[in-house]
């Protein structure tokens, strides 16, 4: 009798999510995050940049796309001098293409505006694709 043995296949590159909250507080806040023109604002900032950019096409069968902005994400500390250090207690994330942007209009399960329009609570997640496959020789780096 043969015992059929899982075969590995490969290591997929790794995905990493982050997720924040925003209430601005006063029409400034508001401006900034949702921007006053089409297009601008932080949220749809984000969206740009995960986006690829079309370079030519000879017909919709043959697009061309540029990839998405590259990210490389570092996780600080503020230390007791009050300046700044790499975290070294969380593993460190290689360069990265942003591959998704959700943007939760309602997270407070109540949908509401501000007098403009403005939603008074938006969540923002942002998914990060690492672009280099981490190895063992990149865990003993703090990877």
């Amino acid at each position: 009798q043969t015992c059929a043995l899982p075969i590995y296949r490969g290591t997929e590159l790794r995905k990493f999510d982050f997720s924040f909250i925003f209430a601005p507080q006063n029409q400034e806040d508001s401006n900034m995050l949702y921007g006053t023109e089409p297009g601008d604002g932080l949220l749809n900032r984000f969206r740009f940049y995960a986006a690829p950019e079309i370079t030519g096409f000879t017909d919709y069968d043959s697009l061309q796309f540029k990839s998405p902005s590259e990210w490389e994400i570092d996780f600080w500390i503020k230390d007791a001098n009050g300046g700044w250090r790499e975290n070294e207690k969380i593993p460190k994330i290689a360069k990265g293409a942003l591959v998704r942007v959700d943007v939760d209009y309602n997270p407070d399960t109540e949908f509401s505006t501000f007098e403009g329009g403005e939603a008074v609570t938006s969540r923002l997640t942002l998914r990060f694709l690492e672009m280099q496959i981490v190895d063992k020789t990149l865990i003993d780096q703090g990877y």
